[in-house]
């Protein structure tokens, strides 16, 4: 029996040992990238804004730790194509894009606008009927498909919000495009002094799904997207998607 007895406690501690791995496992660690499209996301709003905090939660709840970096959208989807990131927090989904991605559930919702000067009476059943006028747009961004491809449009191409903002104001630009959420926020938060002098041309060009997007270069991309897909279903069974939401005021 006293033989027995050290024999007992090796087999405990060799069981032990072979489950050590499972029971203080890491989360896997995922690193996507964005350009900031805040109030959705960005490092300038709390916890990197809701869509960051919905897919952070989702994954979490699958095992996987996510961190996001901010850099220009271009420079976000390039190396997101080759694979140096595993893809890219926020995208609308395009049949270009969906060559190099695959994309997870709908994360958000998003009203695609225009915005002109006030007073402009600038109005439009078609795109057509803005063929006069020079819109300015973000490098990079996909709007809508028929406003992408719209190569009878004058487009005027720019880094930032901000700059499409202030060529609106000073005449040259026409129009800008972007979300009605976003243009808000960049007018609440870095211009106060415009709200006065813009206004959004209704209706909206179009609603569309926010996505995430991990890139095919990627040999585990399918295994990413299944895992956000699986934690959002999760937090929206449980509450945590509109405790989220409401912290955010998109509630």
């Amino acid at each position: 029996m006293r033989h027995l007895i050290p024999m007992a406690v090796s087999l405990t501690i060799i069981v032990s040992c072979a489950f050590a791995p499972a029971l203080f496992a890491q989360p896997k660690a995922i690193t996507l990238v964005t350009d900031p499209f805040e109030p959705y996301y960005g490092d300038r709003v709390p916890n990197q804004g809701f869509v960051t905090e919905i897919a952070r939660e989702a994954l979490k709840r699958s095992g996987y730790d996510l961190t996001v970096e901010f850099m220009t959208w271009n420079r976000a989807m390039e190396l997101s194509r080759q694979g140096k990131y595993a893809g890219v927090l926020g995208a609308y989904y395009s049949e270009e894009r969906n060559r190099d991605f695959v994309y997870s559930v709908p994360i958000a919702r998003v009203e695609v606008m225009l915005m002109s000067r006030k007073g402009a009476n600038i109005a439009y059943t078609t795109l057509e009927a803005l063929k006069a006028y020079r819109i300015g747009i973000i490098r990079g961004y996909a709007n809508t498909d028929a406003f992408d491809s719209a190569d009878f449009l004058i487009k005027d191409a720019v880094e930032k919000n901000e700059q499409n903002l202030k060529k609106l104001i000073t005449n040259r630009v026409d129009l800008v495009i972007n979300s009605r959420a976003v243009l808000q926020h960049v007018i609440n938060t870095a211009m106060p002094w415009a709200a006065q002098l813009v206004e959004f041309v209704e209706p909206p060009l179009q609603v569309k799904d926010l996505h995430i997007m991990f890139t095919r270069k990627d040999p585990n991309h399918d295994t990413y997207v299944n895992a956000l897909d699986r934690g959002y279903g999760m937090i929206k069974t449980d509450g945590a998607l509109d405790k989220i939401l409401a912290r955010h005021g998109f509630k």
